[in-house]
């Protein structure tokens, strides 16, 4: 009752239930949990609670204000409780099924404690830690500071090399660790008041939850107002690295303004001005600093800025772990990655890569969202009429191709006889090609509605970037060459699903002798596995998930 952001908040109604009852009634679904008690302290603002425990047909134990780890055990004792399943009073949505498969797993595994938030894999507010009593006597043995007191388990948790701490199996279906259900202040009161009378008392879970704040995620968006706060971009982008960074980033950052309203700066780290760079300059604030700089520098750069959020869009393949883990000290932190592997200690990763095998991230607390679900691509058109012949190509690697590929593609097709589009935003490079090439090769800058024109084509010619996947979205086939060692597992893992073709380096040079073999139920295969792979609403799904996290954390 005594909560500093919501006073009295165990007697607040969400609907027509207080949220000490809702927290309760859940509970007593659970199959597992032999006895439901509320510890709270014995301050006379909780002789309320004590009033509704025993209305409610539960035991209340009164201790300590300050010392809770106290309380707690001196509640375990007295009641001779062995196994203690931990739920927060500020849960109303607390789900029973959890709570028994905690129990189950922490008899099974027999682990120091179990929780569901040692590795985040469920909406915050369905958390519960199970513990033995004996665990408690250790801690309050050993325990000296303040907080440890004040906090039950948090001694464990500061010293993790003492204990073993297991997390508990994951709920695929339920993965969506960003999401808030707890009730901490007025906000997150109307919020959950606005779940149940979506809902309806009786149809509350959280797979109903997620869902309809999937279906409206504006319910979630109208929690907490966030505009004003300022959100910061650190993108990587020129011609050795290409542009993807920078075309994913400007239409994240698009998506997240429009939603919010926050300020957007971003800090583009590169050698050159190119067409994206004029184009997110035009749209926001950007700060441009050379490609390769110190940790140091950058990080001074950064707090120039003043951020209350970080979003990181570099080339992964020169962002080392520490790095990102020195600016998640200071500021909550999502991280843009292909490459897996690395212990990131950000809020939140987003890996796009198909391959399952970069997915891995260790031991790392950050929530993770990875797979083509999340490639930000726009709005495509889809090819209707079905292929039944190459008459025209579309050569695209990436606008700045770093690797100068294009000119080696180029050289291959220009004696043969198939209309063909080729993307370079280099226009001294453009220059360079143009004598040399034949009346069926046009050259083409940027092309800022490539994603309404792609379905025009009858086969692309790409590396592993953002084209391949818009032409898998628009059911248009695909040749892909790699550029570097991660493009070449996303590639090699799409071909054996049967989305695209892959040709190494090595090969371009049987190039025109590779299409030309193309069978149309090779072709075909092709469109019909890219269309059940990509859709365009990653972008969406990933705005969603940062949004949400967004008004939790600033």
């Amino acid at each position: 009752m005594g909560s500093t952001r919501l006073h009295g908040k165990a007697n607040l109604k969400i609907g027509s239930k207080t949220l000490l009852e809702w927290c309760v009634s859940r509970i007593k679904k659970s199959k597992r949990a032999d006895k439901i008690i509320v510890a709270t302290s014995n301050k006379k603002e909780n002789d309320i609670i004590e009033r509704k425990c025993s209305a409610l047909g539960v035991a209340c134990f009164r201790g300590d204000e300050e010392n809770v780890l106290g309380r707690f055990l001196e509640c375990a004792l007295q009641y001779g409780v062995k196994t203690i399943a931990r739920v927060c009073a500020d849960q109303p949505f607390i789900q029973p099924e959890v709570i028994d498969r905690a129990i189950d797993e922490f008899h099974r595994y027999k682990p120091d404690i179990l929780n569901t938030r040692f590795k985040p894999v469920l909406p915050i507010g369905v958390d519960v830690e199970v513990f033995d009593v004996s665990l408690l006597k250790e801690i309050y043995e050993k325990a000296t500071r303040s907080e440890h007191l004040e906090h039950v388990t948090k001694y464990v948790y500061d010293n993790q090399e003492r204990y073993t701490i297991r997390n508990i199996t994951p709920y695929p279906d339920l993965y969506r660790p960003e999401i808030k259900l707890t009730v901490d202040d007025a906000d997150d009161l109307e919020f959950c008041r606005t779940i149940v009378k979506r809902l309806g008392e009786k149809n509350v879970n959280i797979k109903r939850i997620i869902k309809l704040l999937e279906n409206h995620p504006e319910i979630y968006y109208n929690k907490r107002d966030i505009s004003g706060k300022r959100v910061v971009f650190v993108v990587t982008g020129g011609s050795e690295y290409g542009v993807g960074h920078l075309v994913n980033s400007l239409g994240i950052a698009s998506h997240i303004k429009r939603i919010t309203g926050v300020e957007v700066i971003f800090l583009v780290e590169s050698d050159e001005t190119n067409v994206v760079i004029e184009r997110i300059k035009r749209k926001f604030e950007t700060r441009i600093i050379p490609a390769v700089v110190s940790p140091y520098v950058e990080l001074m750069e950064i707090k120039r800025l003043h951020p209350q959020f970080l979003i990181i869009d570099k080339d992964s393949r020169t962002y080392d772990a520490n790095r990102i883990n020195n600016l998640a000290r200071f500021y909550p932190t999502v991280m843009f990655d292909m490459v897996g592997g690395m212990g990131y200690r950000c809020d939140m990763i987003i890996n796009r890569n198909p391959d399952p095998s970069t997915h891995d991230y260790g031991n790392t607390r950050a929530i993770i969202y990875s797979g083509l679900k999340y490639t930000t691509i726009p709005k495509c058109e889809v090819r209707k009429r079905p292929i039944s012949k190459i008459s025209r190509i579309l050569v695209s690697f990436g606008g700045e191709d770093p690797s100068h590929l294009t000119e080696a593609v180029v050289s291959l097709l220009k004696g043969l006889p198939i209309q063909t589009d080729v993307i370079l935003f280099n226009e001294e490079r453009r220059n360079k090609l143009k004598p040399k090439l034949s009346s069926k090769i046009n050259l083409l800058g940027p092309m800022e509605d490539l994603p309404k024109r792609i379905r025009d084509y009858d086969l692309l010619i790409c590396s592993g970037g953002r084209t391949l996947f818009e032409a898998c979205s628009a059911g248009v086939p695909r040749i892909a060459i790699p550029q570097n060692q991660y493009e070449d597992r996303q590639i090699r893992y799409l071909e054996g699903l049967g989305a695209c073709l892959r040709v190494s380096g090595k090969e371009i040079t049987q190039l025109p002798r590779i299409f030309a073999k193309l069978s149309p139920n090779r072709l075909k295969q092709m469109v019909r596995v890219g269309k059940s792979l990509v859709d365009d609403k990653g972008t969406e799904r990933v705005v969603q998930r940062l949004v949400f996290l967004m008004i939790n954390r600033i």
